[in-house]
C-alpha cells in the first residue's frame, strides 16, 4: 500500500502540476489576452490621436499653403508694380538722356551762332577799325590841308596888307572880292 500510497501521491502530486501548470497556462494566456486587449485598445487610441494629428497638421498645411500662397500672389504682385516702376524710370530716364543730348545739341548749336556772330562783329569791328583810321588819316590830311590854307590867307593877307600900305592906303574892290573868292590865294 505504500507503494500505492506513494504511486497516488505522486500521481497527485503530477496532477496536481499539471493542473498548476495547465492553470498557469490560462492565467498566462488570459494575461496575454488582456495586455494585447490593453496594447490594441492602447494603439487603437493612439491610431486615432494620430489620425486627428495629421488631420489637424493637413488642414494647418493647406492653411499655410493658402496663407503661402496669398502672400506668394501678393509678392508676385508687388514685384510685377516694381518691375514697371523700374521700366518707366528707365523710360524717364530714356527721354531725359534724349533730352539732355537734344539740348546739348541745341547749345553746340547756339554756342556755333555766337561764335558765328562773334566772329561777324570781329570783323566788323575791325573793318570799322580800319575806316576809322583811314578816316582818322583823312581828318589828319585835311586838317593838315587846313593849316596850309589858313597859313596861306595869313600870308595872303600880309601880302595883301602890304600892297595897300605900299599903293597909299587906298584899297580897291577888286582885290578884296578876288581876295575871297580864292579864299585868300593868288592871282595866277
Amino acid at each position: 500500500m505504500e507503494d500505492f500510497n506513494l504511486e497516488l501521491l505522486q500521481k497527485f502530486r503530477k496532477f496536481k502540476t499539471e493542473k498548476f501548470s495547465e492553470q498557469d497556462r490560462v492565467n498566462e494566456d488570459q494575461d496575454y489576452i488582456s495586455v494585447s486587449e490593453e496594447l490594441s485598445q492602447y494603439l487603437h487610441s493612439s491610431i486615432w490621436e494620430l489620425k486627428t494629428q495629421v488631420k489637424d497638421l493637413r488642414k494647418e498645411l493647406v492653411s499655410l499653403r493658402a496663407m503661402k500662397d496669398d502672400q506668394s500672389t501678393e509678392y508676385q504682385k508687388h514685384l510685377m508694380e516694381e518691375e514697371q516702376k523700374v521700366e518707366v524710370l528707365k523710360l524717364r530716364l530714356k527721354i531725359e538722356k534724349e533730352r539732355n543730348r537734344s539740348q546739348a545739341n541745341e547749345m553746340a548749336s547756339l554756342r556755333a551762332a555766337k561764335d558765328e556772330e562773334i566772329m561777324e562783329y570781329r570783323k566788323l569791328l575791325m573793318e570799322e577799325k580800319q575806316k576809322n583810321k583811314e578816316l582818322s588819316d583823312e581828318v589828319e590830311r585835311l586838317q593838315q590841308l587846313q593849316e596850309e590854307l589858313i597859313s596861306s590867307r595869313l600870308k595872303d593877307t600880309k601880302d595883301a596888307q602890304l600892297c595897300i600900305t605900299t599903293a597909299g592906303g587906298h584899297v580897291s574892290r577888286e582885290t578884296t572880292k578876288h581876295t575871297k573868292r580864292t579864299g585868300g590865294e593868288k592871282d595866277k
